[in-house]
């Protein structure tokens, strides 16, 4: 996030991923589900992400909006038009399955915690409009 926004404020197109999908999770959010797994007891591997899924460029695109970094273009590209030299998976969407069975709570969308995670930042924001806390009633 931090990546694409300190881009942003030197470039006026960004070239990014749209063939690597992911669930983009705020580590407050994630830290209180931790905790909530611990209060009550739980044991056991637990996957945690915040709701949603999406790419690196629908990623890159909401950062700017919510941002309100309106003059920046954002391209997608296929990865392999990327030298790196590690190879990223098409697809790392974890299941918060087990989470929600367990506890009886679901992550709520990255998208409003992006927005959080905006407003903390003390970055102009678009808001979202939806209830606050790391999870979904």
């Amino acid at each position: 996030m931090k990546t694409i926004l300190e881009k942003a404020s030197a470039v006026k197109t960004l070239d990014v991923v749209d063939d690597q999908i992911g669930a983009p999770t705020y580590s407050w959010d994630l830290a209180a589900a931790v905790r909530l797994l611990i209060e009550g007891g739980q044991e056991g591997i637990y996957h945690l992400t915040n709701g949603g899924r999406c790419s690196w460029y629908e990623f890159a695109c909401k950062i700017l909006l919510y941002a309100g970094k309106t003059d920046v273009t954002v391209r997608p590209i296929r990865s392999q038009g990327l030298a790196r030299s590690a190879v990223r998976p098409a697809w790392s969407v974890l299941s918060s399955r087990k989470f929600s069975e367990d506890t009886g709570k679901t992550m709520r969308f990255w998208q409003i915690a992006l927005q959080d995670y905006l407003g903390l930042s003390g970055l102009p924001q678009i808001e979202a409009g939806e209830e606050r806390g790391p999870f979904r009633e």
